[in-house]
């Protein structure tokens, strides 16, 4: 029986054929993987607003904050650090879940599959405002001392700040006094605790003080986002115009960013005027 083999042109046709299947379905596996991820953040997302609501009804529908709270040894802490630093290990009991610590970066709840930060408590500054000790902070939130002797933990979402702390005037963390709780934030994205449309973003670098990302843009050009009535959804993300600096918090129009350091747009803003779509007057930008 007679044989034919395949020739040089036949073969390179093949792997021709070969390599443009492949460039046409490897960004469609890409992006089904994304889609994979973003829907497992968005379920963290959902469970962490179950949780905050199971915390509100517990805790007189109050976020966990310390605003008001007189600390001698640190009255820096006045401003609600307790809350918006730490909501992570306040939602614990309703979760059973805690961040990860520095052997555990994926196995959390508090982590999206594309993206965590290494969030590092400040020392000795939390020690002398809040009594912390070693022992209790590995028995109880489950951290593992680093190699200086300091507690880091990973976490991939930031509570928005206005629900934590009474800086502003008529401002706290009450629920009932948020208008409209449906369309404000409670939970985003982001490389730090806590976030407001003042500080979306700015110098880029591992989490530390005074340098940090901020809000993160994870999952296709947009981020999910956990609003103050307990569900989450997918939000896109953009800006001002297509020249915008993302490092820019003015340029943010989805989430809003605030122009300075005093005002926040809308879904951001203090109990009572979370309805109020301007900043300082002013039309977002």
């Amino acid at each position: 029986m007679k044989r034919h083999a395949f020739t040089l042109i036949e073969l390179l046709v093949v792997i021709a054929i070969i390599a443009i299947l492949a460039a046409i379905l490897f960004p469609v596996f890409a992006q089904a993987r994304e889609k994979a991820r973003s829907a497992s953040c968005l379920s963290n997302m959902k469970q962490i607003g179950i949780a905050a609501m199971m915390y509100l009804q517990d805790y007189d529908e109050r976020m966990p904050s310390d605003a008001g709270v007189a600390r001698p040894a640190c009255p820096a802490a006045l401003d609600g650090d307790w809350g918006k630093d730490f909501w992570v290990f306040h939602f614990y009991p309703y979760i059973k879940q805690r961040a990860g610590n520095i052997q555990q970066q994926g196995a959390s709840i508090f982590n999206c599959p594309s993206g965590s930060s290494l969030h590092e408590m400040d020392m000795p500054g939390d020690y002398v405002c809040y009594g912390f000790t070693p022992q209790w902070l590995q028995q109880n939130w489950n951290l593992v001392p680093r190699a200086n002797g300091s507690f880091a933990w990973y976490n991939s979402y930031a509570i928005n700040e206005h629900l934590c702390d009474a800086e502003f005037p008529n401002e706290g963390p009450e629920l009932a006094r948020w208008e409209e709780p449906a369309n404000s934030y409670m939970i985003l994205e982001a490389n730090k605790s806590e976030l407001e449309g003042d500080e979306l973003s700015r110098t880029p670098g591992t989490f530390a003080k005074n340098n940090w990302i901020g809000a993160q843009v994870r999952h296709s050009e947009g981020m999910n986002i956990t609003y103050l009535d307990g569900h989450a959804k997918w939000l896109r993300v953009s800006y001002g115009t297509l020249s915008s600096s993302s490092a820019t918090r003015a340029n943010w129009i989805s989430p809003p960013g605030a122009a300075n350091s005093q005002f926040d747009c809308g879904p951001w803003t203090a109990p009572g005027n979370d309805n109020v779509r301007f900043d300082n007057g002013q039309p977002c930008k």
